[in-house]
């Protein structure tokens, strides 16, 4: 039997109310009958450590490490929130292959879902 492939799309895991519940949601899941895949549009928050180890972790915007990553998170940032249309983030750095994609929060996520 093949495991329904879910995609959670949020915009960072900081420490509020909305990313607690959907770190404990990946936590429970069970992982015989989903694939779980986590795409935070930012890479960021108490979360993000405790969740790459329970689920496919795919940022759309890494944390940058060195001079040359922070440039580059710099223009990404700008490209994605202001300058491409949705339609482009999403084919470009949002996992396909999925088979429900759930927007987690209103905002940014669900525009580009």
């Amino acid at each position: 039997m093949s495991r329904t492939r879910l995609l959670f799309v949020i915009e960072s895991l900081s420490g509020g109310g909305a990313e607690k519940v959907l770190a404990t949601l990946i936590t429970h899941l069970d992982r015989d009958r989903f694939d779980i895949t986590l795409c935070p549009i930012v890479d960021i928050g108490r979360y993000a450590d405790a969740l790459r180890t329970r689920c496919h972790y795919h940022p759309i915007m890494s944390r940058p490490t060195g001079a040359l990553s922070r440039l580059w998170y710099r223009i990404k940032y700008r490209l994605v929130y202001r300058l491409l249309p949705l339609s482009l983030v999403y084919r470009l750095w949002v996992p396909k292959g999925n088979d429900v994609e759930v927007a987690f929060c209103e905002g940014f996520a669900t525009r580009l879902l």
